[in-house]
C-alpha cells in the first residue's frame, strides 16, 4: 500500500518544484530595471540642471538687489576698479584694485568677509615689484583674495573654489 501511495504522490507532482526564479527570469527581470533607469537618468538629469538654473537665476537677482542697496546708501553704483595712483598714468599697473565684489560684499551676505578687507592698503604695492600687480601670499589681504564667494557663482560653471 505504501508503495501505491508513493507512486500515486510521484505522479501527482511535478518533475522539479519551483523554489526560485530561472536563469532567464533573472535576466529578464534585470533588463527591465536596466531599461527603466535608463529611461529615467536623463529625467533626472534634466531636473538637476534645472535646479542649478533656477539657482542661478536666483544668485544674479540677489547681485541686482545687492547693487540697488549699494546705491541707495551710496547714492552711485560701485565702480568696475579703483586704484589710489595717479589717474591716467599709463604705467599699465594693475596693482591696487578692488572691484565692485569687494564693495558688493556687504549686500550679498559676506560682511564678515568686506570687514577684513582695509581699502586703504593696495592690492600690489608696487607695479615692479616681481609679483606683476598680482597679490602675493604674504600680502594682508591674502586670505581674503583667495575667499570663494558662492553667490558670486553659478552651480553649472563648473569652479568650486579650485584656483587655475
Amino acid at each position: 500500500m505504501r508503495a501505491q501511495m508513493k507512486s500515486y504522490i510521484a505522479r501527482a507532482l511535478p518533475v522539479r518544484a519551483r523554489k526560485a526564479f530561472t536563469l532567464v527570469e533573472l535576466l529578464i527581470v534585470i533588463a527591465v530595471i536596466g531599461l527603466l533607469v535608463a529611461l529615467l537618468l536623463p529625467a533626472v538629469n534634466a531636473a538637476r540642471e534645472a535646479s542649478r538654473n533656477t539657482q542661478c537665476k536666483s544668485r544674479v537677482r540677489q547681485l541686482a538687489l545687492a547693487m540697488i542697496g549699494y546705491e541707495s546708501l551710496h547714492g552711485a553704483f560701485p565702480v568696475s576698479q579703483t586704484a589710489s595712483g595717479p589717474p591716467g598714468s599709463g604705467s599699465g599697473c594693475q596693482g591696487g584694485f578692488y572691484s565692485w565684489q569687494a564693495r558688493a560684499l556687504p549686500f550679498i551676505e559676506e560682511s564678515s568677509l568686506f570687514e577684513r578687507i582695509d581699502f586703504r592698503i593696495d592690492l600690489a604695492t608696487e607695479c615692479n615689484d616681481g609679483t606683476n600687480g598680482l597679490i602675493d601670499e604674504e600680502h594682508p589681504h591674502a586670505g581674503v583674495a583667495m575667499s570663494v564667494v558662492e553667490s558670486l557663482l553659478c552651480p553649472s560653471d563648473g569652479f568650486r573654489g579650485h584656483h587655475a
